[in-house]
Parts: structure tokens; C-alpha cells; sequence
């Protein structure tokens, strides 16, 4: 089934460590997966480092391209916790067109983009919904600007959940996300055991409980719309309902395998 003719190049983060191939029987899947295609990791570096979890490979390439013009690395930036990584492949200009990968885009119409909604276009909200979000608030002890826990939402939803309606409705309609919700309580988060300096905290900001409710309420509505209107590509597989890495794995191999039949380059890039 597998031609020396296809070519394969797969990358991305797909939050799955390499490290742990001889102890999750998830990762020996995929590995094997990828080394039934004559594909190998071009990084075997770790890339993840973090005082709160262990160093980890998370982070892939792997091809059956190999050459002495391949070069890969990982790019020492401290933006995040998670080291860059990137892979260059020199291909021969009569061969460049040949590995170029096609790239496809989500094309919205003019009418749905014109037809997108704003607050003022929202359905209404009812004190049912407010106490129904209200009831799924987690009671964390931290506390926000206005010192208003969840816990007294949660205890006086039933006197507060009809004046909350008018109030938000009343915000859908002038189109207007109150700035007086948008303020946050700064609280620094240390990294490490023994902090010294600045850097060595990570800032987290604590908006208030209301600010919270009023999200879901508009965070409802504008998924509704998404959804019913076919918006999200079908590739998108993060933070979706019943959809999740597993998924996106089993999309992968299924357009290497359709590929592979049709002698075609496959090229993922995340």
C-alpha cells in the first residue's frame, strides 16, 4: 500500500508526550501510526518546561523526507512555557511547486458576514436562564474587584435573577458590554517555590462574578449562531462539544490514508 512516490510532512501540537510512548497505549498508537507511513520525528528534544508540570515532548515533526538539507531546531524564546519549534525543508526549484501544499480556506458569503450579529441583535434572556447560570458557577474562594463571591449569587439568585435579566437585556440592546464589568483584580501567581523577583510571578486577572454570568449569556447566543449558520471549519476541534484530540488524530490518518491512495503530499500544519 505505501509508495515511495508519497510524501509526508506532520507537525503541530496535538498534546501528546513522547516521553510517555511506553506507558500510554494513546501515544504507542499514534507513533506507530506514524512509523507505518515510514515517518520519523525529526525533534527529540523537550519542549515544554514548567515549574508546575514535568519537561515534556509535546511538540512534532515527522516525515519520511530526509535529506542533508533538512534542518530543524526549537527557537529559545521565553513567551510562554512552550518552546517554538520549526523545520526547514531546501527543495529543488523544478520540485519546489511540487511539495507546495494547497491551502484551504474558510470563504464566508458577503450576506452571512453582513448578517452577523451584534449585542443589539440577541435574543432576550429570562430570569430562568440567569439562575440556571448562576447555579453552574463554581465557588472559588478568590475574590474579584467588587468582593462578590459566587457563593452570594448563588444564595439570592432567586430575589437577583429577574433584575439581572433586565439589566443584561437592557445591555444587548444599546449593543454595550459595561465597563464597570470589565475591571479585574491583578493577583500575581507564583512559578516557582521560593519567588525573588518579579519575574518570577504570573499575573492572573480575576474579573468579577457578574462579568461571568453576562459572558455566558452572550457566549450562548453567538455559538448558536456559529453552529446554525456552519461558521466553524470542520477541522476545528478545540474547545468544541464532543469533539477532542482523539478526533482530530483519527482525521489525520484518515486523509494520510486517502492521500496515500491517491499519490498525493499530505502536509499538516497546526
Amino acid at each position: 500500500m505505501h509508495s515511495e512516490k508519497s510524501n509526508y510532512i506532520i507537525g503541530g501540537d496535538i498534546n501528546l508526550n513522547l516521553l510517555k510512548y511506553q506507558i500510554d497505549t494513546h501515544i504507542t498508537d499514534y507513533v506507530n501510526s506514524i512509523l507505518s507511513f515510514g515517518c520519523i520525528s525529526l525533534l527529540n528534544k523537550l519542549t515544554r518546561f514548567s515549574s508546575t508540570h514535568q519537561p515534556s515532548l509535546l511538540d512534532h515533526i515527522s516525515t519520511n523526507i530526509i535529506d542533508d538539507n533538512t534542518t530543524t531546531g526549537i527557537a529559545p524564546y521565553d513567551i510562554s512555557d512552550q518552546l517554538p519549534i520549526f523545520a526547514n525543508f531546501n527543495f529543488h526549484p523544478k520540485c519546489a511547486k511540487k511539495y507546495r501544499p494547497k491551502i484551504c480556506c474558510l470563504k464566508l458569503s458577503i450576506t452571512l458576514i453582513e448578517s452577523f450579529p451584534n449585542l443589539c441583535t440577541f435574543p432576550p434572556t429570562s430570569a430562568d436562564e440567569i439562575r440556571q447560570i448562576i447555579a453552574s458557577l463554581k465557588c472559588k474562594t478568590t475574590s474579584n474587584y467588587y468582593d462578590i463571591p459566587a457563593k452570594f449569587l448563588k444564595i439570592s439568585a432567586s430575589s437577583l435573577s429577574s433584575w439581572l435579566s433586565e439589566f443584561f437585556n437592557k445591555c444587548m440592546t444599546k449593543g454595550e458590554f459595561p465597563h464597570l464589568l470589565k475591571i479585574a483584580l491583578i493577583t500575581p501567581i507564583p512559578k516557582i517555590t521560593s519567588p525573588k523577583s518579579s519575574n518570577d510571578y504570573r499575573p492572573i486577572s480575576i474579573l468579577p462574578t457578574l462579568s461571568k454570568v453576562f459572558e455566558k449569556v452572550i457566549y450562548s447566543r453567538l455559538y448558536s449562531f456559529v453552529t446554525s449558520n456552519c461558521i466553524l471549519s470542520p477541522q476545528q476541534y478545540c474547545l468544541r462539544t464532543n469533539h477532542s484530540t482523539e478526533l482530530a488524530i483519527a482525521a489525520i490518518y484518515d486523509d494520510m490514508i486517502y492521500n496515500e491512495d491517491n499519490k498525493l503530499i499530505t502536509c499538516n500544519i497546526t
